[in-house]
C-alpha cells in the first residue's frame, strides 16, 4: 500500500510545525494563526446572527 506523506505548512505563514487542521475549510494553520482563524470565523458568526436579529426585526 503506497502512502503520501506530504508536509503541512501553514496557509498564512507557509511555515511548519504546530500544525491543526480546520476542518471547515480544510486547510492547515500553525497554532498561532489556527487561534487567529477561529477568532475571525467567531467574528463571522457573530455578525451573521447581528444580520440574522435585523431581518427578524423587519
Amino acid at each position: 500500500m503506497a502512502s503520501t506523506n506530504m508536509k503541512q505548512i501553514c496557509a498564512k505563514c507557509n511555515k511548519g510545525g504546530g500544525i491543526a487542521m480546520c476542518h471547515g475549510c480544510q486547510q492547515s494553520f500553525c497554532t498561532k494563526h489556527f487561534v487567529e482563524h477561529r477568532q475571525e470565523l467567531s467574528q463571522q458568526i457573530d455578525h451573521i446572527g447581528q444580520e440574522h436579529d435585523l431581518l427578524r426585526q423587519d
